[in-house]
């Protein structure tokens, strides 16, 4: 297992099996998500990671818009998102 899998498999107890983004249960859909992006700078530390599903994840990344988004910030946004009634 790499340091990264492990780091993934910690945050999802941490986060009790729930996205960090939608807050809704991830099942087997778990990746690892890192709050500092690789590409700028950030690292493969637990600090950094955290679980994320698969939709949340890809959704994040494949918007330029939320490219400006803190994690937090597009947390939230993803939380009015799917209250509004739009699935991921």
């Amino acid at each position: 297992m790499t340091r990264l899998q492990k780091h993934r498999k910690s945050a999802c107890r941490a986060q009790n099996g729930l996205c960090f983004y939608c807050q809704r249960r991830m099942g087997s859909e778990v990746t690892a998500e890192h709050l500092k992006a690789r590409k700028d700078g950030g690292k493969d530390h637990k600090d950094n990671i955290v679980a994320a599903c698969r939709p949340c994840n890809h959704a994040r990344h494949a918007h330029a818009d939320y490219a400006t988004l803190s994690p937090k910030e597009y947390a939230w946004l993803r939380l009015l998102v799917l209250e509004a009634g739009f699935t991921h």
